[in-house]
């Protein structure tokens, strides 16, 4: 185990050091969307789409999109899957899901009000990057449909 010394305002602190150690994911739930009107987006940032090369498939490609809505001045984070038929037409939410804040607000320690949640990239198709508060955070769409979220 490597040993590091570290410089803060309260001296010359030691430390192990195992490489960067990252949170554990937390399951946020996600509950039905029941609207299909956005009436305060504040954010609407898709993933990078993902095809199919199997021309059985009816649904030819899908990416995931969320959008960040502002109520007053929370957010709330709503997880969509978007999919398409051959050649990209055909655009069709295939599920929508909103995410728990208050779970999320729980799990993080997050005081305060719930605003000024900003995607700010994706990772892959099924995972992004999101600040809160100034806190950074990875959450993963997995299938069921799940989200787990790890600060970073």
């Amino acid at each position: 185990m490597k040993t590091m010394l570290v410089l803060s305002a309260f001296g010359i602190v030691a430390g192990s050091s195992l490489g960067a150690q990252l949170t554990p994911s937390v399951p946020i739930p996600l509950g039905p969307n029941d609207s299909d009107y956005y009436p305060w987006i504040t954010q609407l940032s898709p993933s990078k789409p993902t095809w199919s090369t199997n021309p059985q498939d009816s649904v030819r490609g899908r990416r995931y999109r969320v959008a960040v809505l502002t109520s007053e001045i929370f957010n709330t984070l709503v997880i969509e899957l978007v999919t398409y038929g051959t050649e990209g037409c055909c655009a069709k939410i295939a599920w929508s899901r909103r995410a728990d804040m208050d779970a999320l607000q729980r799990s993080f320690r997050i005081s305060g009000e719930l605003a000024g949640l900003v995607v700010t990239a994706w990772r892959s198709d099924r995972s992004f990057e999101f600040t809160l508060h100034g806190r950074r955070f990875l959450a993963s769409i997995e299938d069921g449909p799940k989200l787990t979220v790890q600060e970073l």
